[in-house]
C-alpha cells in the first residue's frame, strides 16, 4: 500500500507541478515591441478600477494586430490591417507609439473599448451610466501615467465612446484619439475625455489632449498594436493539458500496482506455505510455475 500510495502522490505532484507552471501571472501571451510588463499592470489596474467592469485576477493581453511596417503602404491600411484583425471580438486596447506636438519625444498611448470594433461607419454611443471606455498616456507631459475617462457630464459630448469606420483606423471619442486609414497618422483633441475627480466628475480646467497639448494635434504613428484582454483564470482552464501526462501518470500507476500485488502475494505466500507462490528456485527465485 506504501508503494501505491508514493506512486499516486507521485503522478498527482506531476500534474500539479504542469498546472502551476501554466498558472504564472503574464503581462501578454503573444507580446509587444514596445509594451512593458509594468506598463501592462498599470493597464490592469486601470481596468480593475473602472466602475461597471468585472476582471478578476491576473490580466492577460493577447496581441491580435500589429501593423506591418513590411508591408507596401497600399496594402497596408485600416480594412486589411486594423479591422480586419480586430472587429468583433469583444473588448480590446489599442497601443500606439507617437510623435506629436510640442514633445519631441515619442509618447505610448492608447485607449480601451469595452465594445467591439467595426465598420458601421458612426460612433459608437454610451448611456451616461455606462460610460466604461478610457484613453491613457504612460508619461504625460513628463509626469507619469495619465487616464482620461469618458466624461459624466449630463450634456456635451461624453456619449461619443468610439468612432467606427471602413476609412478609419480606431477613434475614441468626437476627436479625442483618431487614427487614420494609412495607420500612419491621425490627431488629438479634447472633447469627450477628461480626467475625473473624487466625485467622478471632468476636471476640464488646465487640461490637455492625451499626447499634452491644449489644441487639436496632429501625430505620426510609429507603432501600432491591439490586444484582447482576458482574466488569466480563464486562459488556465482552457489550457489542455498535454497528451503525454495522463500516460505517464497511468504507467507509474501500474507499476505501483504490480509492486502492490506482489507485496500482498509475498505476504500471503509466508501465512500459507501451501501457496503456490512459494515455491522457491535457487537458481530463478520465485518458481513462474504453478503446480498447485
Amino acid at each position: 500500500m506504501k508503494i501505491q500510495g508514493s506512486v499516486i502522490a507521485a503522478a498527482l505532484a506531476v500534474q500539479v507541478c504542469f498546472l502551476s507552471n501554466t498558472a504564472k501571472a503574464v503581462s501578454f501571451i503573444s507580446g509587444s515591441s514596445f509594451l512593458t510588463h509594468s506598463q501592462a499592470d498599470q493597464i490592469s489596474t486601470w481596468l480593475k478600477d473602472t466602475p461597471g467592469l468585472t476582471y478578476t485576477g491576473d490580466l492577460v493581453f493577447t496581441r491580435v494586430f500589429r501593423r506591418n511596417d513590411d508591408v507596401p503602404s497600399i496594402f497596408n491600411n485600416a480594412i486589411t490591417g486594423f479591422h480586419g484583425s480586430s472587429d468583433g471580438i469583444g473588448p480590446t486596447i489599442t497601443l500606439l507609439q507617437v510623435y506629436g506636438g510640442a514633445n519631441p519625444n515619442p509618447q505610448i498611448i492608447g485607449g480601451f473599448n469595452p465594445q467591439s470594433w467595426h465598420q458601421g461607419g458612426g460612433y459608437n454611443f454610451s448611456p451616461l451610466d455606462d460610460r466604461k471606455a478610457f484613453i491613457f498616456n504612460f508619461d504625460l507631459q513628463g509626469n507619469g501615467p495619465a487616464i482620461y475617462r469618458q466624461s459624466t457630464h449630463a450634456f456635451g459630448q461624453g456619449h461619443y465612446q468610439t468612432y467606427n469606420h471602413s476609412a478609419s483606423g480606431p477613434g475614441f471619442g468626437a476627436s479625442d484619439l483618431y487614427v487614420d486609414f494609412t495607420q500612419s497618422g491621425g490627431f488629438a483633441a479634447m472633447s469627450s475625455y477628461c480626467v475625473h475627480n473624487a466625485t467622478l466628475a471632468c476636471e476640464w480646467t488646465g487640461q490637455v489632449s492625451i499626447v499634452g497639448e491644449a489644441f487639436t494635434t496632429n501625430i505620426s504613428v510609429m507603432q501600432f498594436e491591439v490586444f484582447t484582454i482576458e482574466s488569466s483564470l480563464v486562459v488556465q482552464a482552457a489550457t489542455p493539458v498535454p497528451a503525454a501526462l495522463p500516460l505517464f501518470a497511468g504507467g507509474l500507476g501500474l507499476i505501483g500496482l504490480l509492486g502492490w500485488r506482489r507485496n500482498r502475494k509475498a505476504q500471503a505466500s509466508a501465512l500459507n506455505p501451501n501457496d503456490c507462490g512459494a515455491s522457491e528456485s535457487p537458481l530463478r527465485g520465485r518458481s513462474s510455475i504453478c503446480a498447485c
